[in-house]
Order: C-alpha cells, then sequence, then structure tokens
C-alpha cells in the first residue's frame, strides 16, 4: 500500500501565513469618536454651566476653584518676597501689578482632556496604571498652571508689554500642547514596557 506523503513543515505553516492579519484600525477611530464626543460633551459642560455665570451654583463653585488658584499663587509670590501682595476675590493685587484669574486661567481643560486621553487609550495598560497616570498627570498640569500664573504676575511686573503675548501665545500653546504629549510619552511608555515583557 503507497505511503501517503508526508507534508513538509514549510507546507505545514503555509495556512497560518495566508490567514488575514486582524486590522490595527479599528482601536485608532474607537478611540478618535470615543474623544470627540467626550471632548464635545465636556466643553458643552464646561462652557454652559461650570463656568456659566448664569448657573449660579456652578459658577460659585467654579469662582472658588479660581479663588483658590489666587491664594496659592499670592503664598508663592509672598514666599518669593513680593511685598504687599493680597487677594480681591480672584484678583492678585500688589503695589506693583495686578493680576486677575479668569476662565482659561484654570488649568480645568487641559487637566480633564488629558484624563480622556489616558482613560479611552487603546493602549494595553491595567486600570491601576491609567488611574496613577492620570493623577500624575494632572497633578503636573496643574502645577505647571500655577508657575504660568506666577510668571504672568512677573510679567507684568518687569515686562508689561510682553503680557499679552506670553499670556495668550505662550502659555495657552503650551497648555493645548501638554495633554497630548504627556499622553504621548505615557502609551510610548506603556508599549516599551509591554515589549520588554513579551521579550
Amino acid at each position: 500500500m503507497p505511503e501517503t506523503p508526508k507534508k513538509s513543515d514549510q507546507q505545514i505553516k503555509e495556512p497560518a501565513r495566508t490567514r488575514p492579519r486582524p486590522s490595527g484600525k479599528l482601536p485608532v477611530f474607537k478611540f478618535v469618536f470615543v474623544m470627540v464626543v467626550l471632548l464635545i460633551a465636556f466643553n458643552w459642560f464646561f462652557y454652559a454651566w461650570l463656568s456659566n455665570p448664569d448657573e449660579p451654583a456652578w459658577s460659585a463653585f467654579f469662582d472658588g476653584y479660581l479663588a483658590v488658584n489666587a491664594e496659592t499663587t499670592a503664598s508663592v509670590l509672598r514666599y518669593f518676597g513680593e511685598q504687599g501682595v493680597w487677594v480681591d476675590d480672584v484678583t492678585i493685587r500688589s503695589p506693583r501689578f495686578s493680576l486677575g484669574i479668569k476662565r482659561g486661567c484654570d488649568a480645568i481643560q487641559p487637566a480633564v482632556f488629558f484624563a480622556f486621553f489616558i482613560a479611552a487609550s487603546p493602549v494595553l495598560a491595567s486600570r491601576w496604571r491609567k488611574a496613577k497616570a492620570i493623577l500624575i498627570g494632572v497633578a503636573v498640569i496643574l502645577l505647571v498652571n500655577l508657575i504660568r500664573l506666577v510668571t504672568l504676575y512677573y510679567v507684568g511686573v518687569f515686562w508689561k508689554s510682553a503680557f499679552e503675548w506670553v499670556h495668550v501665545e505662550f502659555w495657552q500653546m503650551v497648555f493645548i500642547a501638554m495633554p497630548i504629549a504627556f499622553w504621548l510619552i505615557w502609551a510610548r511608555g506603556q508599549q516599551m514596557k509591554g515589549a520588554v515583557k513579551t521579550s
């Protein structure tokens, strides 16, 4: 009885090579869609409710948050030796300059956007890692916002002609780029950790 010819290793592996690979586009599209929905929803909430002076309950909370920023900034300025610094509602005043803290100087939006980037990210990571990244990233963003307020005060004191440029052009661009940059750094780090574990 003739023997059935055995398949070579190459023939056995051949079907595996011809299997279609799962598309990597779906997680990316899902991420983009979720981010667009979250950003639109939060911006609507932020402008229509949270920072809207016509909504007393929310605006009281928002103004309280701005007042905390003003008090913290004033404390830092006093630590650096500024004399006669005091806070009037949400305005930092001194004999040399007055700095009002208004909507846009609160860092709430970039902090929330960063949290959305991490939470919706298609990068494989545990919930604990994502929560840890959100806590650290938000803390850093709020710290950078404090640095922004302090530097704006000193720019107003020593270089008043450049105040609008530093305020509008420089710091706003920093806070637009920061959540994205932080997320990319985190995602790259998670990918590298996954590659090390796999190897």
